[in-house]
């Protein structure tokens, strides 16, 4: 394997390892904390937010959402992992 300081090249099985999920539908794999880019529907511009968790209060079912919209009622353009975020992100304070 090749190795220097800046790139290291994985093995397929250190590769699988580092894998947290995978699906072909992108909103089975979406986490809290991620921020998103989508629209609500075609019409609307679109928008960034962060994916939070929040709570029916009738059937006491926790769901993913952005803005009070469910994932199933957007559509999502573009996807920053919460880790990826953190890690390129400045903090201000």
């Amino acid at each position: 394997m090749y190795e220097d300081r800046e790139t290291k090249v994985l093995s397929l099985d250190e590769l699988q390892d580092k894998i947290v999920s995978h699906s072909k539908d992108i909103k089975k794999i979406i986490e809290e904390g991620d921020v998103l880019k989508y629209r609500v529907n075609n019409l609307s511009a679109a928008k960034i937010g962060e994916v939070k968790k929040h709570k029916d209060p009738r059937s006491n079912k926790e769901y993913l959402s952005i803005e009070f919209y469910s994932l199933e009622q957007i559509e999502i353009l573009q996807v920053i992992t919460k880790e990826r975020f953190e890690l390129e992100s400045y903090n201000l304070q």
